[in-house]
Order: C-alpha cells, then sequence, then structure tokens
C-alpha cells in the first residue's frame, strides 16, 4: 500500500488516514441504523460517532507516545499532536473511544 493515495494541491491524502476516517463513518452509519431500527436513542448516535472517533484518535495517539516512544518525546513534547509523523496504537484507541463513549 502506498502511503500517499493522492494530492489536493500540496496537500497529501494518506491511505491510513482514509481507511482511519472511513471506519469511523462507516461505525456511526451502522450504530444510526441499528438503533433507529430499534427505536430508541438514534439521534444521540451522531454526536457519540463524533466525539468517540476524535477520542479514539487522541487515545491511539496518546498511547503510542507515552508507551512505545517515550524517550523520544520527552525531548520533543511540541511534537506528540503531529499524526502525520506516524505513531497509533489500536490500545489506546480503543480504550480512550470507550470511555468517551461510556
Amino acid at each position: 500500500m502506498h502511503q500517499y493515495l493522492f494530492f489536493i494541491g500540496d496537500f497529501p491524502i494518506r491511505a491510513y488516514g482514509l481507511i482511519l476516517s472511513l471506519a469511523i463513518i462507516l461505525a456511526t452509519g451502522t450504530a444510526y441504523f441499528f438503533a433507529k431500527q430499534d427505536g430508541r436513542w438514534h439521534q444521540h448516535v451522531p454526536d457519540m460517532g463524533i466525539y468517540c472517533g476524535l477520542g479514539g484518535i487522541v487515545g491511539a495517539r496518546l498511547w503510542d507516545v507515552f508507551f512505545f516512544d517515550w524517550h523520544y518525546y520527552q525531548d520533543h513534547l511540541l511534537e506528540i499532536p503531529f499524526v502525520w509523523q506516524g505513531g497509533m496504537a489500536i490500545q489506546g484507541g480503543v480504550l480512550l473511544g470507550t470511555l468517551v463513549g461510556y
């Protein structure tokens, strides 16, 4: 898989970011579909999808920074939010996304 799928001007569209965005959108859509069939809580699902998705992204980044690469980031604290330089861990995404949803 290529890291860059295409560019919009000078802005690269990365494969990982596109797959992650599609996963959040499709999961929110599926949850909305099932909640609407059940007849309850469907009006809250889009908000939960946004909050849980953002929480998952933040949790994945923080887990990677603090558990896998802290020896580098302790000297480069301003680079912690630079997700485009790589480094996200599924454990932190699942943990913080679940906590935000709860």
